[in-house]
């Protein structure tokens, strides 16, 4: 008899444990381009940029958050969860402060733990 419970409570925690950490697929992050050109800008312009995100796994994607490399580019109405297949997005505001060529480097921490930072640029001209 003992025997018998024994065997359910394991068979029951086993259970339990593929519940929790079995079931959930792995998200996969991908951009359609991680290069984005936004042309030339005025001088004391503030110019957005939507950046789509998709998720191509089986499992819940989850951004954990986005660093630049500089103040004067900003991530803004970022999607901080984005189902299995599914999309979202990220707002990149950059400050054209400073007259010439600027590229700007945006990286992406996400659960996804393959491919997480992902580095996408953000280039241009200030006139």
């Amino acid at each position: 008899m003992k025997l018998k419970i024994k065997n359910k409570i394991v068979v029951s925690i086993f259970f339990l444990l593929f519940l929790l950490y079995g079931c959930g697929g792995k998200p996969v992050i991908f951009f359609e381009k991680e290069e984005y050109d936004i042309g030339k800008v005025a001088r004391g312009q503030r110019v957005k940029k939507e950046i789509f995100i998709y998720n191509r796994g089986s499992g819940l994607l989850k951004i954990k958050r986005i660093a630049t490399d500089c103040h004067c580019t900003v991530a803004k109405g970022i999607d901080t969860e984005i189902e299995p297949n599914g999309k979202g997005k990220i707002e990149i505001v950059y400050d054209g402060k400073s007259f010439g060529y600027f590229e700007q480097i945006i990286e992406v921490f996400s659960n996804d733990k393959e491919h997480s930072p992902i580095m996408l640029i953000l280039k241009g001209r200030v006139k």
